[in-house]
């Protein structure tokens, strides 16, 4: 057994809402742990701040797996919940019993209503989470059944203005009340977070470079003019020699004459690429540079020529002569 030191995020967030660099950095990793959990067909089914452990390294441990059901085929199957779990309790939160298994302010629309589940109702637990780490409060409150009842029909409020847009609508995505509309794999989840991340990054470091901007621009006057009254000249720099990154995408790899066949997403750490389906017709796929395995993405048939958006939490191509968008929104 492994021996831990650190505290729950439940007792994280008792201090307060995380500010957005935190908060995507603890956020990419549980999405990590559930796209692994998923991937060997394993749904949690109480996705909560007392379930994640956060270590005194700022690492995330994904805790109690006693309420997970193990899907058929490892895919997004359903599970029927079983009518007899035991009770146990948060605070003044239950973990109800019977066939709605899970802690009622986290759970999803389909544990509500007592229904199958699958991978996705784990992604709305998460968003019940992030929106808690981002505002500091719960988007569904209450007694549990007015709980059950807000879970089911209302919209969560909106989160503080500090927020930024673009996380706002991530978390917005896990919550939709149906499970199609949601992120559809802890994979995209954690590639959209990623992705903010990457943003969030570039975003301070050109603040700071605005702040400090004067400063660098001084230091580059006195030495440009130490250079030009040196008596003495430093040799030329020898030219670096290109770097070229080789990558087998396997032989299923098409190309088009309209645009690029494979493109970097604008953070450097995922590639998307046509290639040629089992259907013979092409798709687009996506592979992280650090995995092996490449994920066709759905909805992209007879696609070709695929570009980034602006933001990079999406996709476009042509197919048929027209410009689309994946909507899986990175």
């Amino acid at each position: 057994m492994e021996l831990l030191e650190g505290q729950t995020l439940k007792d994280v967030l008792a201090e307060g809402p995380l500010v957005p660099e935190e908060l995507l950095g603890l956020a990419v990793q549980i999405a990590g742990g559930l796209e692994a959990a998923h991937r060997r067909g394993v749904v949690h089914r109480d996705i909560k701040p007392a379930n994640l452990f956060v270590t005194r390294n700022r690492q995330i441990k994904i805790l109690n797996f006693g309420l997970a059901k193990l899907l058929s085929g490892h895919s997004l199957n359903t599970v029927h919940p079983e009518s007899e779990e035991a009770a146990s309790m948060e605070g003044p939160r239950l973990t109800v019993s019977s066939a709605a298994a899970g802690t009622v302010a986290y759970m999803s629309p389909e544990q509500v209503r007592g229904e199958y589940v699958d991978a996705r109702s784990d992604i709305f637990s998460l968003g019940v989470v992030l929106y808690e780490m981002a505002g500091g409060g719960r988007p569904f409150g209450g007694s549990s059944a007015e709980t059950m009842g807000a879970i089911l029909k209302d919209d969560p409020p909106t989160l503080p203005a500090s927020v930024p847009a673009a996380l706002d609508r991530v978390v917005r995505r896990c919550l939709e009340k149906e499970p199609d509309r949601r992120f559809q794999s802890a994979a995209d989840l954690d590639f959209a977070v990623e992705s903010l991340s990457a943003k969030d990054k570039y975003e301070r470091s050109s603040r700071w470079r605005e702040r400090t901007g004067w400063v660098v621009a001084a230091i580059l006057a006195v030495a440009f003019a130490l250079t030009l009254w040196s008596p003495w000249r430093t040799a030329p720099s020898v030219p670096q020699p290109l770097v070229r990154l080789d990558l087998d995408l396997g032989a299923a790899v098409s190309s088009s004459n309209v645009g690029a066949d494979t493109i970097l997403s604008p953070d450097g750490v995922r590639l998307v690429f046509v290639s040629e389906g089992v259907d013979g017709k092409s798709h687009l796929s996506t592979r992280r540079l650090d995995r092996a395995n490449p994920t066709e993405l759905p909805g992209t048939e007879n696609a070709y020529g695929p570009f980034f958006s602006p933001d990079g939490l999406s996709v476009g191509f042509f197919a048929s002569g027209k410009t689309q968008e994946d909507q899986s929104r990175w």
